[in-house]
């Protein structure tokens, strides 16, 4: 375990040594500090390294307390809000005299039924029990639904796949195909125009109707 100090702040960093020939930081939403640095790498050469990265240390510990002070820890209550697809959709607990534990989703509302008997975290844990059943039954309708589109893409090369799904991820952030759009692409994906290249070369070859004469 090793210290190094920001401003006023004491900061612990725990080092990872082994085979690697590069230097790594990485900062998790708990705020540990992990260094993973080769064998032979000296205590003076981190503490350089860290030094050489202060601003974006602080910047990074920012973003974390940010994110801390905006949790709001669910309760499992009436009114409280469960997220789907990325959209946050109202949820409605019902209490149960007869030990039911159920869990739904319709039109647009998640359902949520208790023992009244359950309290503290024994209620908390199993809301989140059957909570997670009912995500993993819609996860699997979803999945159904995209592997039957993405089994179109199949026959195509493994890094095109790669293409497509960086291609609709960056669509959650920018809507169209602006220039931005593009830049958060080859942000991910830095060849993405060989694989825009090959779809309207090739692209038509993907379908069990034919083959072209030469492949």
């Amino acid at each position: 375990m090793g210290k190094f100090q920001i401003e006023d702040k004491i900061i612990q960093y725990n080092v990872i040594r082994s085979k690697r020939k590069t230097i790594e930081l990485s900062i998790n939403d708990k705020k540990e500090m992990v260094i993973k640095a080769p064998n032979n790498c000296s205590n003076e050469f981190i503490n350089k390294f860290l030094r050489d990265r202060e601003s974006w240390i602080v910047k990074r510990l920012q973003v974390i307390e940010k994110r801390l002070s905006n949790r709001l820890y669910l309760e499992f209550k009436t009114g409280e809000r469960l997220f789907y697809l990325g959209k946050a959709y109202p949820l409605t607990v019902e209490g149960d005299k007869d030990n039911r534990i159920a869990a739904g989703f319709e039109q647009g509302k998640f359902k949520l039924i208790l023992p009244t008997y359950l309290e503290g975290e024994a209620r908390i844990e199993a809301a989140k029990d059957i909570i997670l059943q009912l995500y993993k039954k819609m996860a699997k309708k979803i999945f159904k639904e995209r592997t039957d589109y993405y089994s179109k893409l199949i026959m195509a090369p493994l890094e095109l796949l790669d293409y497509v799904v960086v291609h609709e991820l960056c669509h959650i952030i920018h809507r169209n195909h602006s220039s931005n759009y593009w830049q958060e692409v080859e942000k991910y994906m830095p060849n993405y125009k060989k694989w825009v290249k090959w779809l309207k070369e090739y692209g038509y070859t993907l379908q069990l109707e034919w083959q072209p004469h030469e492949l």
